[in-house]
């Protein structure tokens, strides 16, 4: 199965997991981090901090 999503103006981020045969498509925060963290060679989450610039 195959889904497509489309967001306009936004940074993605696509994390394939080569251990878990899975892919991922996660939104970037506009200002910070996207930090996708592992355990065991598999993925396990992502986390999002978000700043704001003045």
């Amino acid at each position: 199965m195959c889904t497509s999503t489309s967001v306009s103006g936004k940074a993605l981020v696509l994390v394939i997991d080569g251990v878990q045969g899975k892919a991922k498509v996660a939104e970037a925060v506009e200002h910070g981090f996207t930090i996708v963290e592992t355990a065991k060679g598999k993925t396990a989450c992502i986390k999002y901090e978000e700043s704001e610039l003045f």
